[in-house]
């Protein structure tokens, strides 16, 4: 193999470990500063029951690192969850928010003069 392909292999290699060890880290911290959205999705006036109801109906549970595990399973065939907020999917989100996202500097570089 080339000197080139060799070198761009282990940076590629090294890249995918960096993701990892970031979305690891990430998913750990937000876990343990948030465990479970129920209370934001179902209100400060949702009950315990309802909490751990809801919380065992999507899947907050399970142990972290299955939890993770399935999050990455998602991710590589291209689920990235549900946006409690928007009521949808983030690929519906992303989808719906590109044209506005495109415009934006589309028009800042047509307004330069």
């Amino acid at each position: 193999m080339p000197p080139v392909g060799a070198y761009l292999l282990r940076r590629i290699g090294a890249s995918i470990i960096v993701l990892l060890g970031i979305s690891i880290f990430m998913y750990l911290m937000l876990h343990e500063v948030f465990p479970s959205p129920a209370r934001v999705v179902l209100g400060l006036r949702a009950n315990s029951a309802q909490i751990a109801s809801w919380n065992q109906q999507n899947g907050y549970d399970r142990p972290v690192v299955e939890q993770y595990l399935s999050y990455m399973n998602g991710l590589l065939h291209g689920n990235l969850g549900f946006s409690y907020a928007e009521n949808q999917t983030v690929a519906a989100c992303s989808r719906s928010g590109w044209p506005v996202a495109c415009t934006c500097p589309v028009s800042r570089w047509s307004s330069r003069s």
